[in-house]
């Protein structure tokens, strides 16, 4: 599999691909569904919490959605990074808080808005 995500991660950078060749892991099938529409989402683009709990077929699962985020265990397959408070940033990692997590949330951001302008 790994010549396969390779080729993935550089069309992926090129913007010419939607989804990576790896399946969703197994989990609670809302999670899973937040998990397949977080991968729809382009790089160098974001999408709120709330738009992704409609994407994932429930717009009133929100928090269900962030937590999805929270458990995602492929972050570099499924950019949780993307995913955004209406506020802010919302969290990454687990925290809400300003430290380490919050500005690599803020640098890949920053990273993938250079590559897309």
């Amino acid at each position: 599999m790994l010549p396969e995500l390779a080729a993935w991660i550089q069309a992926a950078l090129q913007e010419t691909v939607d989804a990576p060749p790896i399946p969703v892991p197994d989990g609670p099938p809302f999670y899973e569904a937040c998990w397949t529409a977080c991968r729809r989402i382009k790089l160098g683009r974001t999408c709120t919490y709330g738009a992704l709990a409609a994407s994932a077929g429930n717009a009133s699962a929100v928090r269900a959605a962030g937590s999805s985020m929270r458990a995602n265990p492929q972050p570099l397959l499924t950019p949780c990074h993307r995913v955004l408070s209406t506020t802010g940033l919302g969290g990454f990692h687990g925290t809400l808080k300003r430290g380490p997590a919050l500005a690599l949330k803020a640098k890949l951001l920053s990273i993938e808005a250079k590559l897309c302008p």
